[in-house]
């Protein structure tokens, strides 16, 4: 909501508050760490194309917010920094971007297999990266094996680069249905998928009918969430956050349908001639 309103009206209040719940969110669940990452790259377009009045002075705000992030965080950086002796932005490093790297083009993420056994394929490939990557040794340095796993994944994408877009289109398509144990996934399916469709269709409408202005901060995050966990774990679990906005759009979508329906109804009906006598 304060995303919103700061958008609408870059001011330092909604700056702080925004920046506070962005935090406090990020240490609620760390896949929301990189959003300001994102704002960074929109909110300089909104500005210009929507607001029209691009200036230092809103900059600066968009930098307060991201500052208040960053203090809201900072205690348990600190705490991370003084248990692992690493410099992290909550728990993300160069060994953990690494480790994502790898979970990105892992085929196998995809098997309904216990949590245990996931983990077990996940460490196997992992230690056979870095010791292809490093000689046949494992360095004790969790950052240097960040780096190789980083390494490897980016020689793997770029050896294939439509296989991976091909993958990621698949994992786009488990965000919404796929569940660790395989049960429930037609019934997920359905649901999020109609969901999803007419939220699609609700959207369309708003867009044309109201102004993209107005709902471009809801398309941050109805593009972040899926992009983030497509390049990362992806289950339906992890669409949660962004289901609400989903249903909102769809229930506008049913509303506008019904209007139109009406509308065309009455039309027809005004058309047709009344008999005299």
């Amino acid at each position: 909501l304060f995303l919103v309103k700061f958008f609408r009206s870059p001011s330092l209040r909604y700056a702080i508050f925004c920046g506070v719940l962005l935090g406090l969110a990020s240490l609620t669940k760390p896949a929301v760490i990189m959003l300001p990452v994102l704002l960074l790259i929109a909110f300089p377009i909104y500005v210009r194309y929507a607001l029209r009045s691009f200036s230092l002075r809103q900059m600066a705000r968009l930098g307060a917010l991201l500052l208040v992030v960053l203090l809201t965080i900072l205690p348990w950086s600190i705490r991370n920094y003084a248990a692992f002796h690493e410099v992290t932005v909550l728990n993300l490093s160069r060994a953990t971007l690494g480790g994502w790297a790898l979970v990105s083009t892992m085929e196998n993420q995809a098997l309904h297999v216990p949590s245990e056994e996931s983990f077990l394929i996940y460490q196997q490939q992992r230690r056979s990266i870095i010791e292809g990557e490093t000689g046949g040794q494992v360095s004790g340095n969790p950052q240097q094996q960040g780096e190789a796993l980083t390494r490897s994944v980016f020689k793997k994408i770029a050896s294939d680069p439509l296989g991976y877009t091909a993958y990621s289109g698949k994992k786009f398509a488990y965000f919404w249905y796929a569940s660790d144990s395989g049960k429930y996934e037609m019934l997920l399916a359905v649901l999020q998928g109609c969901a999803l469709l007419l939220g699609v269709l609700g959207l369309v409408f708003f867009v044309r009918k109201d102004d993209w202005r107005k709902v471009f901060p809801l398309l941050l995050l109805l593009v972040y969430f899926p992009a983030f966990h497509t390049l990362s774990f992806t289950l339906a679990r992890y669409s949660m956050p962004i289901m609400p906005l989903v249903m909102m759009f769809s229930i506008y979508g049913v509303v506008e349908l019904h209007s139109m329906v009406k509308t065309r109804l009455q039309r027809a009906a005004s058309k047709v001639p009344v008999p005299i006598g």
